[in-house]
């Protein structure tokens, strides 16, 4: 699927793709989108060496009943990803990937520093200067406005153990409805877990490597994933009330 379009709306970000071969527009809405990021590993005289990798996560969030304690449930999607060996073009793709998918906030790992120093200093991630906006995209051929701009947020980064431990545990969890505790359900009528990497989309690398267990891939997801679950979104989608109302979206199945 490729993706056409992003736009703020009043319940999230709502994400437009075109099906190729079906010639179809369809819209999937989330609740925010972010952008998590490993950096490489190793460094030779102040330049890196090794694999910078990036990818782009979508949240759904459910709310139960109002004037019920229900609890929030989330689930989260890979939706796109960039991995590559250069700084610049790292940091080009986290703009691009930022402007394209509307994303509110960069996690980047604390260290190393200079790494985090250059993500704050680089403009087009948090910020932009005042310039025309003719300008601005012959610079940036995603670029939006000057209020497209993303925090940055840098974050401890845990053990490799820890970090697949709960990438799995969220690939393991079943999402359930706030109200009634039954399972959300996709397309097919199957549980949904937690956590997908849904078929289709531009992940190949994120979905490979989180088998193999590459570093900058487990790493980069378990960032964006520890964020969001001790985050809260501003928007929330109404839980279910139906059975039929738990299934997913027709063509993500989520």
């Amino acid at each position: 699927m490729n993706l056409i379009t992003s736009k703020p709306v009043g319940e999230g970000v709502s994400l437009s793709y075109f099906l190729p071969g079906n010639e179809e527009i369809f819209e999937y809405v989330v609740s925010r989108t972010v952008i998590s990021v490993s950096f490489p590993n190793d460094f030779v005289e102040k330049q890196s060496v090794g694999m910078g990798y990036a990818c782009v996560l979508g949240e759904r969030v459910w709310k139960g009943k109002q004037g019920t304690t229900a609890r929030l449930e989330r689930m989260y999607m890979v939706l796109d990803e960039y991995e590559g060996v250069e700084d610049a073009e790292l940091f080009d793709n986290i703009i691009s990937l930022k402007d394209r998918y509307s994303a509110e906030t960069v996690i980047i790992p604390k260290e190393p520093r200079m790494m985090v120093e250059q993500a704050r200093r680089i403009e087009g991630i948090a910020y932009y200067h005042n310039r025309p906006d003719q300008e601005s995209r012959s610079l940036w051929p995603t670029y939006v406005s000057r209020e497209t701009v993303a925090a940055v947020r840098d974050e401890e980064v845990a053990d490799s153990t820890t970090q697949r431990r709960e990438i799995e545990a969220l690939r393991a969890q079943i999402a359930r409805d706030p109200n009634s505790g039954e399972a959300i359900v996709d397309s097919n009528f199957k549980e949904v877990p937690r956590f997908v990497i849904p078929e289709g989309f531009p992940t190949h690398r994120t979905a490979s490597g989180l088998t193999a267990g590459i570093r900058e891939v487990v790493q980069g997801v378990w960032l964006g994933l520890h964020f969001l679950e001790r985050s809260v979104s501003r928007y929330f989608h109404e839980a279910p009330r139906r059975q039929e109302d738990r299934v997913g979206n027709p063509t993500t199945g989520y």
